[in-house]
């Protein structure tokens, strides 16, 4: 038996510190939820969780773009449905200005609300903007949503010039616009096939706006969808088992209660030997 050195009390000792260290590592993850705190507790896991939330965060931000864009798109669908409904107003006009039984005074009455309606057109179509950016008028470009995280997943939002001297109605009456009146019946019959093609025009511009809004809605769908998916084996790989935590912070407690009293036993040995020796 060796008095000098202490073998038990370092043993002890030892045990000592790695239970502790475990008690403590057990604490952490049931304090923080998560079975990887620091690249020690898992060095691989951190790089795999890392790259997990990376691609997550992407994703969160391509459904917000899709969101954006979809309100910019609803924005810009609604104004076109006041239009509509401006221009269907204005035909009807120009189809009772037509009429041979109206005389100059009549039409000019109907002139009066047609010219009012127009200007109203080209109000709505200058003043309708998402977050400062034209969409119906001469100023208006291709929008690009950026879909997702992934270089160039994109979709451009063709936007329209929807102001009266800016639809493209050359076609029906000669010249680019809406006729300036229907002071007359030839003019009013003018303005109906400019009308109708108008109403055309917007028509189908309305509609590919439709579709544009169902392929953001169907990628915030993906996008969602994928980005849960993603959040489960992030779970799966950084979260710690609970239960399986609780029961290590109790094994760990004891042993480390145990332990101290083990190693206030094991300094003792070396007295109780010098006390035998002088008892001898």
């Amino acid at each position: 038996m060796k008095i000098n050195t202490n073998i038990v009390s370092m043993q002890t000792q030892n045990n000592l510190r790695k239970n502790s260290m475990n008690l403590e590592n057990a604490m952490n993850r049931l304090s923080s939820g998560k079975r990887i705190n620091t690249a020690a507790d898992d060095a691989a896991g951190l790089a795999i969780s890392s790259r997990m939330q990376t691609k997550m965060r992407g994703m969160d931000v391509g459904v917000r773009n899709s969101n954006d864009g979809i309100s910019l798109v609803q924005t810009a669908e609604a104004a076109l449905g006041s239009i509509t409904n401006i221009l269907q107003r204005m035909r009807e006009l120009a189809v009772q200005s037509a009429n041979g039984t109206n005389n100059t005074t009549d039409r000019d009455s109907l002139n009066s609300e047609y010219t009012q309606l127009k200007t109203e057109i080209d109000h709505i179509a200058t003043n309708t903007t998402f977050n400062g950016v034209d969409l119906l008028n001469a100023g208006a470009a291709v929008i690009k949503i950026q879909l997702s995280d992934v270089a160039n997943d994109s979709m451009d939002i063709n936007l329209i010039d929807a102001q009266t001297s800016g639809m493209n109605l050359a076609a029906a009456g000669g010249a680019a616009g809406l006729s300036a009146d229907i002071t007359s019946a030839a003019n009013a019959s003018n303005a109906l096939l400019q009308l109708d093609e108008a109403v055309t025009e917007i028509s189908d511009k309305r509609a590919g706006f439709g579709a544009s809004l169902n392929r953001l809605q169907f990628n915030i769908d993906n996008m969602s969808s994928m980005s849960t998916n993603l959040a489960s084996a992030k779970s799966r790989v950084e979260d710690a088992d609970m239960a399986k935590e609780v029961s290590e912070m109790t094994k760990n407690k004891v042993l480390v209660q145990s332990g101290m009293a083990m190693l206030s036993q094991a300094n003792q040995n070396p007295q109780m030997i010098t006390q035998l020796l002088q008892g001898n």
